[in-house]
Parts: structure tokens; C-alpha cells; sequence
């Protein structure tokens, strides 16, 4: 049985499906490093049971008194929409008290924090660090130092071998480097009466659903301060072109506007964008969880392992392949689509707020005047879907002094202003309020940032403390083989995927 070289035909651009299997290798490689008692050859095995079916076809975180710091709550200027979401289950938990510590322990603590940012952003990041160093009540100081990036964090949180009392990283990944990095459960701190979150995260917050939940029966190793979501980059000027007023709210209008999209481009006078127009399909691990969410799936655990094998995530992927076999979407040899998009060779495509500011400088530096908005995921109730993940911050277990030191820093990130500066040192939405509200200016020089945000969409949250750092690779890597697969065998690929998280999951707890 052998694995068949299937190309993607787009124009003059073509290219190997398996060209963008990214880090599989890694994966495996990450997995060891958090568990030695997952072996190398077990994963190997597991995974290339997707791989096979591919062979086989033709044709994809008790104080003395002391002064405590008042978390600012932002103003809301305006009437907010009314949102849908879909929290986690919430079952009871006995309450621990954090440990005890004396003021004078948090005088002149000295903490080190590592974070993803360089260049601008790390300027940015290390001038809000430098304003707790200035103004907090006990001289703690915070001393930060960058990973050069999330991949590179997520590395050395995985390998156990980072030293610092703070990390700002990927929540998927703290959740899973729990042990690997020594990353104390904040709970008791979340709850505390005199150290707690309080109304930090505010009640009337469209992300107010997905606040921590101390008394949720698991332990909460990490703390939100951002969400990053999935999202349709939509070139809202060009698609007025072709006639449609408004945005595709479902699945089927989404591929009713790609089409024509897809059809000027075929019938211009250059050949070498035949097959564009459309909709430029995402290689990330997100856009996968998305599309399920948007065909009204869930979070789902069978047996301690997340699940797929469902009928919402097959009906995505019959439409996903319906849409590219008539060409309502494609896929380029670029790895990302900013020039497809400046240059109208696609009319959306699938992104996340990481690819914003990118976006917007393609369009300058071309000179485009079209106008995008960013997008919900087309839903199957017109309501439209967001799929979102977290930027958020762990602390490593030390002397009681330095974690409730670190948990003030965490605390403090929260407060509104904190929460502003964030935004734009990450592009992110802000975990504690309205967007719209925590950072209005950012919001108006880039009015993409949040316009996803309408009006009845269903909002939910990644499955980050199930193993989704592990299950996000295998998911992706299930739906590239299911591109390449005729209909009939997805039934198959989705439960070699069940069978495959099953496995690695267990695995992972050394069964």
C-alpha cells in the first residue's frame, strides 16, 4: 500500500497536498518531552493510521492585612449585542485557602516572567511590565525576558527546563505543560476573598461565560488574558462589486458568493489565476474546530479523550469538499494569503486576528482602497460561529511568597488599563470586557478587530484543558486527509481520529 502524490490545481499554482503536513515530528517530539511514558514508536503507529487511508484511494493560579490593588473596571459607553455562548460544565469543588504570607516577604520581590513578543511588541509589553514595577503597593518587580515566540514558549514549557516564575503563553499549551513545568493550580487564588479575581472579569462581558470557574471540579493551571479567534477575512468592497449587500451568514451563502468570485477570475485575460477568487483555505489547526462549531458541534469527551467522530463535523466537511470541488475554494502555493487577498485572488479567506495588522499593511503597500471586515465562521443557523482560543499566563510552583507575587502581577494584567495595552501588544480581544469598550481606540483605527463580533453569534471556547494542545495537530492532520478522500470513507477518517486521540491520550496518562 503506498501514499499517492495529490495535487491541487490552481491555476499556474500547484501543490502537493503533504507539502503543508507542518510538525507532526514536533509533535511527537513534545508530547515525550511532557510525558516519558509516551513512547515514540506508539505515536508513529497512531498516527499513521490517517495517513494509511490516504494510501489506499484514489482521489484529504491568607494574606496579612495589607493594602489590596482595586482591578478598574472599564465604562461601558454604548448598549451591547446579545451573544450566544457555549460555557464548559460547572461541577462543585471543595475550597483550599492559598498559603500564608507576610507582607514584608513581598517587599522588593524579584520575579522573572517569560513571554512570546519581540521587536515592537516586546517594547510594548516590557513598557506595561515597567508600570507595575513603578506603582505597585510592595516594590514587587517583574523582570521580563522573551521566548522569541509561542512555538518556542510552548518548547520549553514542554521540555520542563524553564526557570521563571511567569510565563504568557498559549493556554493549550500551560494546560498540557502543567507538570512537565511545575505550574501550581490558581483556583485558591481565584476565589480567594482578599487576593481574588472580584468582578475583574466583568459580568456583562460577551466573554463573561468563559471566566475562570474555580468550583468547576478541575484545576485552573492558568489564567485568560486574551482571546484569539478563528475568523473570515471578507473583502466586503469587492463582493459589493458582485452584487451581494451583506456578508454570507450560512454555509450555503458563503459558497454562493465564493463562486462568482471564482468565475471572474476564470474568465479574465490572465491564466495564472484560474481557479482563485474564492475562498483561500486555512492550513490552521483552529479552522478545522471552527468548522464544527459552525454546524452546531460541540466540545465532546468519550472515555477522557475529546471526540469528533460526529455528525456536525461531517457535515462540514461535506460541504468544505463540495465548495472545493466547484471551486468555491482553493488552496496556493504561498503559505499565507495576504497577497491573494490585496490582489482580489480571493474573496475570504479562513484567519485569526495574528494575521490583522499583516493584512492591512498588504493592502497599503499595494495601494488596494478595498474595504475587509473580519467575519464569524457561516453557520447553519445564520447566527454565525466563533471558534476562540486563549493567550494567557501560568505560574510556576516556589515559595509562597513568590506565587502570591506572581498572582498580583497576573491580577493586575486584568485591570482595564492593563487590558488595553495588552490588546495592542497582542492584536487580541481582551478576556475581561467588550472589546469595543476595554480598547475603543484601537477598535477605531482598525475596524476590522471586532466586527466579527455581531449580534447573535455563537461563541466557544477551545477545548484548552483536554488535551487540545495535542488534539488540535491530529485534527488538522484528520481534515487535510479528508480533502483527498471521496465521501464515502470520512465516516472512516473520523473514527481512525476518535480512535487516535483515544490512544494518545491514554498515553499521555501512562495507561
Amino acid at each position: 500500500m503506498g501514499f499517492l502524490v495529490f495535487k491541487i490545481s490552481v491555476g499556474s499554482r500547484c501543490e502537493p497536498w503533504w507539502v503543508r503536513l507542518p510538525s507532526i515530528p514536533a509533535f511527537m517530539l513534545r508530547c515525550t518531552a511532557l510525558n516519558s511514558k509516551i513512547h515514540f514508536s506508539r505515536l508513529i503507529v497512531l498516527i499513521l493510521l490517517i495517513f494509511a487511508l490516504a494510501g489506499c484511494q484514489t482521489a484529504v493560579l491568607t494574606p496579612q492585612a495589607s493594602p489590596t490593588p482595586t482591578l478598574l473596571k472599564a465604562t461601558n459607553t454604548q448598549p451591547k449585542p446579545t451573544f450566544t455562548s457555549t460555557p464548559s460544565p460547572s461541577p462543585t469543588a471543595t475550597a483550599v485557602p492559598i498559603p500564608t504570607v507576610g507582607i514584608e516577604e513581598l517587599k522588593g520581590l524579584e520575579l522573572s516572567l517569560l513571554h512570546p513578543w519581540i521587536d515592537e511588541a516586546e517594547v510594548d509589553f516590557n513598557a506595561l511590565v515597567e508600570k507595575f514595577n513603578a506603582n505597585n503597593a510592595w516594590g514587587i518587580q517583574v523582570l521580563p525576558q522573551t521566548a522569541g515566540s509561542l512555538p518556542s514558549l510552548a518548547d520549553a514549557l514542554a521540555e520542563g527546563g524553564a526557570s521563571q516564575n511567569l510565563f504568557i503563553a498559549n493556554g493549550f499549551d500551560l494546560a498540557l505543560a502543567r507538570d512537565a513545568s511545575s505550574l501550581i493550580d490558581l483556583s485558591a487564588y481565584i476565589r480567594d476573598a482578599d487576593w481574588g479575581l472580584g468582578a475583574a472579569y466583568q459580568s456583562d462581558s460577551v466573554f463573561a461565560p468563559f471566566a475562570p470557574k474555580p468550583a468547576d471540579g478541575q484545576a485552573w493551571n492558568y489564567l485568560p488574558l486574551a482571546f484569539q479567534p478563528a475568523l473570515l477575512f471578507y473583502n466586503q468592497t469587492w463582493a459589493e462589486e458582485l452584487g451581494f449587500s451583506t456578508p454570507p451568514a450560512t454555509p450555503e451563502e458563503l459558497q454562493a458568493q465564493m463562486l462568482p468570485a471564482a468565475a471572474e477570475k476564470l474568465l479574465d485575460n490572465d491564466d495564472t489565476n484560474n481557479g482563485a477568487g474564492g475562498m483561500w483555505i486555512s492550513d490552521s489547526a483552529q479552522a478545522p474546530l471552527a468548522w464544527n462549531y459552525a454546524f452546531g458541534g460541540e466540545n465532546t469527551l468519550r472515555d477522557g479523550a475529546l471526540s469528533f467522530n460526529n455528525e456536525p463535523l461531517f457535515k462540514a466537511i461535506e460541504f468544505l469538499k463540495s465548495a472545493y470541488a466547484e471551486d468555491a475554494s482553493w488552496v496556493g502555493l504561498q503559505k499565507t494569503p495576504y497577497d491573494y487577498f490585496t490582489r482580489r485572488q480571493a474573496l475570504a479567506y479562513e484567519g485569526s486576528l495574528d494575521d490583522l495588522l499583516t493584512q492591512e499593511g498588504s493592502n497599503a503597500r499595494a495601494g488596494s482602497s478595498d474595504e475587509f471586515v473580519t467575519l464569524p465562521y457561516p453557520s447553519t443557523e445564520g447566527n454565525g460561529s466563533i471558534s476562540m482560543e486563549t493567550l494567557s499566563i501560568g505560574i510556576r510552583a516556589g515559595s509562597a511568597a513568590e506565587q502570591l507575587g506572581a498572582w498580583i502581577f497576573a491580577r493586575w494584567l486584568l485591570e482595564g488599563a492593563s487590558q488595553e495595552a495588552l490588546v495592542r501588544v497582542s492584536g487580541y480581544w481582551p478576556a475581561v470586557g467588550n472589546p469595543q469598550d476595554i480598547a475603543p481606540d484601537y477598535a477605531h483605527q482598525h475596524p476590522a478587530w471586532a466586527s466579527a463580533l455581531r449580534a447573535g453569534v455563537r461563541l466557544q471556547l477551545a477545548p484548552e484543558r483536554e488535551n487540545w494542545a495535542f488534539s488540535r495537530i491530529v485534527l488538522q492532520d484528520a481534515l487535510r486527509r479528508a480533502y483527498q478522500l471521496d465521501l464515502e470513507y470520512i465516516p472512516t477518517v473520523l473514527e481512525t481520529l476518535d480512535a487516535t486521540l483515544l490512544e494518545l491520550a491514554g498515553a499521555g496518562n501512562g495507561d
